[in-house]
């Protein structure tokens, strides 16, 4: 069955399957290394970082380039920070959270 986009949905054999075969990050992570798995946690955190900043963008009604526009920086720039290609600094965080009227907190524990 394809649905409006043309994309195959799933049935729902080849969901159960999925399902039944997928593990969960915690039951993988018995697997690793004490310190493979703070570098795992720290990769699932950065991911996390990049959604957050998207979805916040596009929930203020904001395109890359408007924010870009606001930040006067190019809109690459942008692309780059939310697709992880491009590592963003604590100062760049402020702008963008300035700009979109968003608190920036970093904590350390």
């Amino acid at each position: 069955m394809m649905n409006k986009n043309n994309y195959q949905i799933p049935t729902i054999q080849t969901q159960e399957s999925i399902r039944k075969n997928t593990l969960s990050l915690s039951q993988m992570m018995d697997d690793f290394s004490d310190s493979d798995q703070i570098d795992i946690l720290e990769q699932v955190r950065y991911y996390e970082l990049k959604l957050l900043l998207r979805d916040t963008r596009k929930k203020e009604g904001m395109t890359q380039q408007k924010l870009a526009d606001l930040l006067n920086i190019p809109r690459t720039t942008i692309a780059k920070i939310e697709s992880g290609q491009r590592n963003v600094t604590v100062l760049t965080l402020m702008k963008i959270a300035k700009v979109m009227e968003k608190k920036l907190i970093i904590e350390l524990r």
